[in-house]
């Protein structure tokens, strides 16, 4: 299944003009409850790039970054959580608290989400967990 199939496409529902800003989706579980509410994508190298320039992550709000295998908490100036995903976006690594200035990796993962520390705790995420996506709406 293709990344436009999971809801990974930036669309212009999803794009927030602003500059700086990345397309966003909420991530969820099947049953509906939300895991991350504007989750920015990073599906590019400048993508990356620019969103780790901007504001830390707030409650609600994380990072999806494709394809990747590793996180790394260079020039964050908070902790996050980080959650490996595998091609049907299913958790296959979860590693809470990733303090700055760390590195955390899983090789089977096709995604990463980073999420505030403590939230991935807080929204009930654990391995195993298939999450589904739906684009946001630009604020």
């Amino acid at each position: 299944m293709g990344l436009a199939a999971k809801g990974l496409m930036p669309t212009a529902d999803n794009t927030d003009m602003r500059r700086g800003s990345l397309p966003t989706v909420r991530l969820a579980a099947p049953g509906g409850s939300v895991v991350c509410e504007r989750c920015e994508l990073a599906l590019t190298t400048v993508s990356r790039l620019r969103r780790m320039r901007t504001h830390p992550y707030e409650t609600g709000t994380g990072l999806l970054t494709k394809p990747a295998t590793w996180a790394h908490t260079f020039f964050h100036s908070q902790a996050v959580d980080v959650m490996f995903l595998d091609r049907d976006l299913r958790v296959i690594r979860l590693v809470a608290h990733v303090a700055p200035w760390r590195v955390a990796a899983c090789r089977r993962a096709s995604a990463v989400v980073e999420l505030p520390a403590g939230e991935a705790g807080r929204r009930g995420v654990r391995l195993g967990l298939r999450l589904v996506s739906n684009p946001t709406a630009s604020v």
